[in-house]
């Protein structure tokens, strides 16, 4: 036994050790996190209610929900008669699952933290693909990034979601060249994924798309058709009871009511407010008396049920100017390539204050306000520098891996666009006049290892001209 495990840990010394830094790094970053919320008083937006680590609304109702789960045996948000139709119910039934067994939050974090750990392991595998500096790279940035960190030890899908995408991810490039029905495992994880975040029901199509762009030379398209049909019919078939489910209550093969109350809590009525120059919630309150006028359960609560009313008063309205929006989205989705989340954990933890939009202040020409948020909130200021400059660097590493992926072998070629793929999807679903960190979290993994592939051509080639230098220096002094 000890022998095996001697022979285990020499041979995947790599992964030994980037799961562990994982892994305690989140679990210290925990004990310090719980510490300050009680000494303190932090880190939670109604400590009555909710505290540490169960911060934000999104969270109290991911644990609201697994308690009426386990209590009442239906899928409801508390104090609520009508089925939810907002979340996905993979998540709040983990955590029931968990709270069943005697577990409570703090062992939800433990479990994340786990998963976090094979996760960068992972990233490793899949970047390994396309070179082992480039897995080593995408692995450690990934280690460390405060925000992975962070909510890895929050009551929040993130973590959950990201292990089973990279497992999804993982397996497509390990069993690749296997026979067909390797491919059903991919489905599995995939459609599993869609439980806990639904943006992850567009990824089969990304798969789909390499198996014919990346096929091996010697199958036929019958066997490549295969594969892509085994991989999207698993995760359909995965997917299809919960969807069956929402026909059933509420009419409608939709998933959850989450993209119909993106676009009318947010993107309509932020845009709205934009060119009005009046707030979001006076937007709102204009939206909210819209939707009454035309829907007859007389309710702005963000269901399945009103979801098609939500969608007619947002889409009315931004039919009204289709180009500005465009213009609009594009500007305010900046943030989903170079938003720190550094500004946000400060904000919960009261280090610094509620800070002004700058995307807003930037679409308005108010260079004034922005001269004076740099003089006037000086460490979110560096927050927001440091935090832009680096996700502006990992964005310019992966924009630039586009271009430069043609040089790589099938193989690795297969695993730099894949990546790309996933990260360009979720770009199209998730960017827009609400995008932040948060949003980004779920594919970083990937920016990693596409913008560690740029640097890793950089740096070889920097390092061929500089032997050569050196080399020729060597000729010329003898």
């Amino acid at each position: 036994m000890v022998n095996r495990l001697q022979t285990f840990f020499s041979s995947h010394r790599h992964e030994v050790v980037l799961f562990s830094a994982a892994f305690l790094l989140r679990a210290a970053a925990f004990l310090i996190l719980s510490y300050i919320a009680i000494s303190y008083s932090v880190l939670s937006a109604n400590p009555e209610i909710r505290v540490y680590p169960v911060i934000g609304s999104d969270a109290g109702g991911y644990v609201g929900a697994a308690r009426v789960l386990l209590e009442e045996h239906r899928f409801a948000s508390p104090g609520e008669t009508e089925s939810q139709s907002y979340l996905m119910p993979g998540y709040p039934l983990l955590l029931a699952v968990i709270f069943f067994l005697g577990g409570g939050v703090k062992s939800v974090v433990v479990l994340q933290t786990l998963l976090a750990g094979l996760s960068a392991v992972l990233v490793y595998r899949i970047g390994k693909e396309i070179a082992p500096a480039v897995g080593s790279m995408a692995a450690w940035v990934f280690v460390f990034d405060p925000i992975s960190i962070f909510y890895a030890t929050t009551i929040l899908t993130e973590t959950v979601f990201v292990f089973l995408v990279l497992g999804g991810v993982y397996v497509f490039f390990w069993r690749f060249s296997s026979a067909w029905w390797n491919m059903a495992l991919v489905g599995i994880l995939i459609g599993l994924s869609v439980y806990i975040r639904p943006n992850a029901i567009v990824f089969p199509l990304i798969f789909f798309i390499a198996l014919c762009v990346f096929r091996e030379r010697a199958w036929t398209w019958k066997q490549t058709l295969l594969r892509g049909v085994v991989l999207g019919g698993v995760a359909f078939l995965i997917v299809f009871p919960w969807m069956l489910r929402n026909k059933l209550i509420f009419d409608t093969w939709d998933l959850t009511a989450v993209s119909t109350i993106q676009w009318y809590w947010y993107n309509a009525p932020l845009y709205y407010a934009y060119t009005h120059d009046i707030t979001h919630t006076e937007a709102l309150d204009i939206f909210h008396e819209r939707l009454r006028a035309i829907n007859p359960h007389q309710s702005n609560d963000g269901t399945l049920r009103n979801a098609p009313y939500m969608r007619q008063v947002a889409f009315e309205y931004l039919r009204e100017d289709p180009f500005g929006y465009v213009w609009f989205h594009v500007v305010k989705s900046i943030p989903f390539f170079v938003s720190d989340g550094l500004r946000d954990i400060a904000r919960r933890l009261e280090v610094v204050g509620d800070q002004p939009d700058i995307g807003g202040l930037l679409l308005r020409g108010d260079l004034h306000s922005v001269i004076s948020f740099f003089r006037e909130h000086t460490l979110a200021a560096v927050l927001l520098v440091a935090g832009a400059a680096f996700w502006g660097f990992v964005t310019l590493g992966m924009v630039a891996a586009i271009f430069l992926g043609g040089a790589l072998s099938l193989a690795s070629r297969r695993a730099l666009y894949v990546s790309i793929g996933l990260i360009a999807v979720t770009i199209l679903i998730a960017a827009g006049p609400n995008a932040n960190a948060r949003y980004r979290l779920s594919v970083s993994p990937f920016l990693f290892i596409a913008a560690s592939y740029s640097f890793w051509v950089v740096l070889t080639k920097f390092r061929k001209s500089r032997t050569l230098y050196t080399h020729g220096s060597g000729v010329l002094e003898t």
